[in-house]
């Protein structure tokens, strides 16, 4: 199970204070060709070393080669893996992400309350991971359709942000682009991973509630060319 192999292996090498029979009685002890027992539930390290130890990017995890299965031999080097065996190259990429700052005609601006983690429970831009073959403004309509129901009008760019994104153990790297668009539905619903919807004035907006570094900084962006700008009129976006 290459799964608790390299569970195994991570736990040996960031744990080394752990002597190895004390790795076995969580794992098993490896067979005469280094196999362990599938039969042993991983889930028996945690809490202690696996949340810790695999909440990090998926390329530290990288220990076998996935095109020849030979053990990597050195540390990598970020972000890439190299396999000295058969020649495999792989640069590891962020992950792009997109969300739409969506402003109604009355100037309010469309907020979901988040349904899972991370961020759980704070409020959010509606907006998701760009799929293979989608543009950006694709996946923000796309998304914006998704969860909150709504079609979008006059979206331009407003700017980038990288982001740090834990999930299921691993913490991805992300790229987030941000989109400001222009709404004349007031009949925004809560569909997928959304807890709820609000259309908030921006005054009302606390920074803190925002769920991501990279929301904050956005929201941050667009909030001050709205103020520079003087009250925003009805009907126009101040999104540059």
């Amino acid at each position: 199970d290459v799964y608790k192999r390299q569970a195994y292996h991570c736990a040996r090498t960031t744990q080394s204070q752990l002597a190895d029979n004390k790795l076995s009685e969580f794992f098993g002890a490896p067979d005469s060709k280094g196999r362990l027992d599938t039969r042993v539930q991983v889930r028996k390290l945690a809490p202690a070393i696996i949340p810790a130890q695999l909440e990090m990017e998926p390329w530290r995890l990288f220990h076998f080669c996935p095109r020849c299965g030979r053990r990597r031999k050195a540390a990598p080097k970020a972000p890439l893996f190299h396999c000295g065996a058969c020649g495999f190259h792989y640069h590891f990429n962020p992950t792009l992400a997109v969300a739409v700052i969506v402003v109604r005609e009355d100037g309010r601006v469309l907020f979901i309350r988040r349904a899972r983690s991370p961020g759980k429970g704070k409020l959010g831009m509606p907006g998701g991971f760009v799929d293979f073959g989608e543009s950006a403004e694709e996946a923000a309509r796309r998304e914006t359709r998704e969860e909150v129901g709504i079609e979008l009008d006059d979206m331009r760019f407003l700017g980038s942000y990288v982001n740090r994104y834990p999930y299921k153990g691993l913490t991805y790297v992300t790229l987030d682009l941000f989109f400001v668009a222009r709404s004349r539905s007031r009949r925004a619903r809560a569909l997928e991973d959304v807890q709820t919807v609000c259309w908030l004035k921006p005054a009302e907006v606390r920074t803190s509630e925002l769920a991501f570094v990279s929301m904050r900084k956005a929201w941050k962006r667009w909030a001050r060319g709205s103020r520079g700008s003087g009250q925003m009129r009805r009907g126009q976006l101040q999104g540059t």
